[in-house]
């Protein structure tokens, strides 16, 4: 509300205050001057004056009421200014009036009593209405100057000095009116102006106290985004530093992390570079050059109070730090990094050394598996030659007897590399090393020369493992005679050892060339403090025919590597050139369900079932060796028919199955297989006997074949010994 609005507010209500207070003086005065008139003026009119006065004063009566309905309105003070305006002027119309209806009845004394009653009146009006001259005036005048002018108008002397009396009573009053209005107002200006001052201060008061919550919301929020920010800086995962003039000015909690060093004050007068490795301080000066200052990464090396090496990428860029211009360095660290691609490198050379061992592994395997059938002709030939021919001519059998022997070894080398290719021949049965160790002794003795001694630490006890002995005596043989020759003609010892160790879940191999399942394995290790071997001979130690000696054959620890991947073990080398090699070989313990074969005993009786004369049906892709095997058959009484794949045997004995009493049957085959072939066989007839022809390992074929179990096996290359033996074994 402005000024001018508080002012004319106060008006009116200090009008409509003293408009009770004026009408209840009215009716007052009206009734004493009915009682002082009555019997003295006609009835008719002191009582028509009197009703008219009351209604006046019940209409003014209304106003109040009215007025105080719409006094928080300021669109209503002009109009009820002139509602008390109208009431005012109607009541001193009615003074004045009466007092000249009055006068005319009455004499000099009533004259100065009616003066002296409008007197009083007016003077109350004066007070009561002053603050609104225009209301004032309408009250005042019509009361006093009608009594004023009749005074003046009488013959009697002393009548117009009543009527002086009265002109300079209303001189005097209309003066006090107006001071009284003007003092009123400047009051009503000075409560307005006071209120709005309070208004102002108040809404001042009021401000400022919003300005200071907002301050402190603003001091608490910035103390909130600065503690943030310094968790965010102290806290992020990069070194922050601010170098001034080559000093460290600040360093964050990360940076101190990675140095491993406390947060001390005394570091700000270092110059940074001396944190730095000797060899980098040139590159972390160049970073302070204005054209270095670019954010690009440069790789710098520190040295840590522990005195450890601490790899980073370093970025530099221009801030002003403390009104001051400085250097902000960004450090990451790599080392992490670092190893993770060389984690990442060593595993794709490990992969890559699995898939070039794999590769070989399956070469090896087609090779031999080849050459078995090749030898197996070669060797069945000179075998039924030697039968036939030897007797008549002495010296041809000399020549047969060098083939056999010849054959002989070539299949030694053969059984080396299907060893190497994981696929040897081979029956498992429960063994203890240790014990089996101990029954070796004498023999591992004889493999050392006099300047090498051997050194055992046996663990007792030790659980068993599913393992060949034939082939565990041909790996430890064949790292026991590595371990001899790494002493070069030197004296030393050699330890074996064996132990049980067990792998947990979240174990990582870091050297082994298998993963290994969680579980119990039986450990063999044998130690040499000997030559050692280079970088080059470990990445190329188990490839076939690959070897360091003189005359060697490179199959031995091929042939070892094949062996431990068969029995689904773990070896892993530890060799450096000049200080000796550790070989530690895993194999797991013995379970209660080891798949177990024997070789067919060469006592075995010859089955009553098969006679002299009865038909065998010979499948091999090779024709050599179907030829050969022929001959052998019909060799040891039986007739021969072959077939060239499993397509064609199943042909033959669809249209002879009551003639052929049994089946010798390859296991690779082209268009059909032995595994396909012999359960369309067994389909035909469930008690037809086969048996499987490999040069693959029992085991493999017991995997290969599942519950479709076979009569019998023949290893290739065989003679006709062991094919004998074999089929007279069946039951």
């Amino acid at each position: 509300m402005g000024l001018e609005q508080s002012i004319q507010r106060q008006k009116m209500e200090y009008l409509s205050d003293n408009l009770l207070s004026a009408v209840a003086a009215v009716v007052i005065g009206v009734l004493i001057v009915t009682w002082v008139f009555l019997g003295i003026v006609a009835d008719t009119l002191l009582y028509g004056w009197l009703t008219l006065a009351l209604l006046i004063s019940a209409v003014r009566l209304w106003s109040y009421f009215h007025i105080k309905a719409r006094l928080s309105d300021p669109q209503h003070y002009p109009a009820i200014e002139r509602l008390m305006i109208i009431t005012a002027t109607m009541t001193g119309l009615l003074w004045g009036v009466g007092s000249i209806l009055f006068c005319i009845s009455t004499e000099m004394f009533y004259w100065v009593f009616l003066a002296f009653v409008l007197s009083g009146y007016a003077s109350g009006s004066v007070f009561t209405t002053s603050v609104s001259l225009p209301a004032c005036a309408g009250y005042f005048f019509p009361t006093i100057l009608p009594i004023t002018g009749w005074f003046f108008l009488q013959d009697d002397p002393r009548a117009p000095m009543m009527g002086i009396l009265l002109l300079v009573f209303t001189a005097a009053a209309w003066n006090v009116a107006r001071n009284s209005r003007r003092m009123l107002l400047q009051g009503y200006s000075l409560i307005a102006e006071k209120a709005e001052l309070s208004d102002s201060l108040e809404e001042r008061n009021q401000q400022l106290s919003r300005e200071v919550s907002e301050h402190r919301q603003t001091s608490a929020a910035l103390m909130k985004s600065e503690q943030s920010y310094r968790q965010l800086i102290e806290h992020a995962p990069v070194g922050i530093l601010v170098v001034k003039q080559g000093k460290l000015m600040f360093s964050n909690h990360y940076w101190h992390t990675l140095m491993q060093s406390s947060a001390d004050p005394s570091d700000n007068d270092k110059q940074i570079e001396q944190l730095a490795c000797s060899s980098d301080r040139h590159h972390l000066s160049e970073l302070f050059k204005a054209d270095k200052q670019n954010g690009t990464a440069v790789p710098i090396v520190w040295s840590t109070p522990v005195c450890t090496r601490l790899h980073t990428e370093v970025s530099a860029l221009p801030i002003r730090f403390n009104e001051e211009e400085s250097t902000l360095l960004l450090i990451t660290e790599i080392e992490s990094r670092i190893k993770a691609e060389q984690a990442e490198l060593h595993k794709q050379q490990s992969e890559a050394f699995a898939q070039r061992l794999e590769a070989l592994q399956t070469m090896a395997g087609g090779i031999a598996h080849d050459f078995n059938n090749v030898l197996a002709a070669i060797m069945g030939n000179a075998s039924l030659a030697m039968s036939r021919y030897a007797v008549k001519q002495s010296g041809l059998g000399h020549f047969l007897s060098n083939i056999e022997v010849s054959g002989e070894r070539a299949a030694l080398l053969c059984r080396q590399m299907l060893a190497y290719s994981g696929h040897g021949a081979f029956v498992v049965e429960p063994l203890n090393l240790s014990q089996w160790i101990q029954a070796h002794l004498h023999k591992l003795g004889e493999m050392t020369e006099k300047h090498v001694e051997i050194r055992y630490t046996l663990a007792d006890p030790l659980p068993c493992m599913d393992a060949d002995p034939r082939q565990i005596q041909q790996l430890v043989e064949n790292l026991l005679s590595n371990a001899v020759e790494a002493y070069q003609g030197q004296s030393g010892t050699i330890r074996i050892t064996t132990a049980t160790q067990q792998i947990e879940a979240d174990e990582k191999c870091k050297s082994g060339l298998n993963s290994l399942s969680p579980g119990q394995y039986v450990s063999l290790c044998i130690q040499d403090k000997g030559c050692g071997m280079s970088a080059n001979t470990l990445k190329n130690v188990f490839d076939p025919f690959f070897t360091t000696k003189f005359a060697g054959r490179g199959l031995g620890m091929s042939a070892v590597f094949g062996i431990v991947g068969g029995l689904n073990g773990d070896l892993r080398i530890n060799s450096h050139e000049g200080h000796g090699t550790d070989i530690q070989i895993l194999i797991p313990a013995s379970s209660e369900h080891a798949i177990t074969f024997k070789h067919a005993d060469a006592s075995v009786k010859q089955d009553k079932t098969l006679q002299d004369g009865d038909l065998v049906l010979l499948v091999d892709d090779d024709k050599m060796l179907r030829e050969a095997g022929s001959m052998i058959l019909e060799s040891i009484g039986f007739q021969a028919i072959t077939a060239c794949d499993g397509l064609e045997a199943l042909e033959i004995y669809e249209r002879q199955m009551h003639e052929v009493k049994l089946v010798i049957l390859d296991m690779t085959m082209p268009r059909m297989g032995g595994k396909a072939c012999l359960h369309e066989l067994r389909a035909m007839n469930p008690h037809l006997r086969v048996i499987i022809s490999s040069g693959y390992s029992m085991e493999d074929m017991a995997v290969q074949l599942g519950d479709c179990k076979p009569s019998g096996m023949l290893q290739k290359p065989y003679t006709p010994d062991m094919m004998q033996q074999t089929i007279f074994a069946i039951e």
